[in-house]
């Protein structure tokens, strides 16, 4: 009797382990300087692509979990909003023009 109520708090011990590292999910969205917008799995690396890509040049990400993201257009300066799907919206001039020099800027996020 002992030793099946051992058995049993291993396998629940497993299960409960399994079913933590489904939570973890170790997925981010990112942004290339080509435009393109996607899923990385940072533990292996692998890249998969939402929406068709951007028509704007974006320099970094910011954003919410689940999004809305935002990205600032490198070219124009322009703060560029990206929806989950991919979708973008040019939400307004940040009056600092094309990120060239010290006059430009980024969006970091966490």
């Amino acid at each position: 009797m002992k030793r099946k109520a051992t058995h049993f708090l291993a396998a629940a011990a497993l299960l409960a382990l399994g079913a933590a590292g489904l939570l973890a999910c170790p997925l981010a969205f990112v942004v290339n300087f080509s435009g393109q917008f996607g899923l990385i799995d940072l533990a292996t690396g692998a890249f998969t692509p939402i929406g068709k890509g951007l028509d704007n040049t974006p320099d970094g990400i910011a954003g919410k979990p689940g999004g809305p993201f935002y990205t600032v257009d490198g070219v124009t300066g322009h703060l560029i909003r990206i929806g989950i799907d991919g979708k973008t919206t040019d939400v307004g001039d940040t009056h600092t023009g094309p990120n060239a020099g010290p006059i430009g800027i980024s969006l970091i996020g966490s």
